[in-house]
């Protein structure tokens, strides 16, 4: 799996790629938890279970997201990792994480969405490329 972080115009894109759909699900989780939680170590204490349904993988991409986004908004819950499923239009994500520790846990900045602009989830040679666009 690879990421690489996009300059964009007042927001922050992010670009990941992995051998299979599940796992670029997976990897843009991370890079979700990256952009708000920067490098903090975050232990894998609580579970939780999240599905998302959309037209097309970029849909899909931008949905599993903003479950992300809205865990940390709602809970301050942030993700240490996720196992996803992909089953035709629907993705689940099982997720594990813990509430935010002010002793232990760093806000690198504070994203407030995924825009469908520019999203990108798709087949590419050798694996799957997906994109994501936060909105700061």
């Amino acid at each position: 799996m690879t990421t690489r972080w996009l300059d964009h115009t007042a927001d922050l894109g992010v670009e990941v790629r992995a051998p299979d759909a599940a796992g670029c699900y997976e990897a843009l989780v991370r890079a979700t938890t990256v952009a708000i939680a920067g490098d903090s170590v975050i232990e894998p204490r609580q579970r939780r279970h999240v599905a998302v349904w959309g037209e097309d993988g970029a849909e899909r991409a931008v949905a599993l997201v903003g479950e992300i986004i809205y865990a940390w908004d709602a809970d301050r819950f942030l993700v240490a990792d996720a196992r996803v499923e992909t089953r035709g239009e629907r993705v689940e994500a099982h997720l594990r994480g813990e509430e935010f520790d002010a002793r232990r846990h760093d806000i690198e900045r504070e994203v407030k969405a995924a825009t469908h602009h520019d999203a990108r989830f798709e087949a590419i040679a050798g694996g799957w490329l997906g994109q994501i666009i936060f909105d700061l």
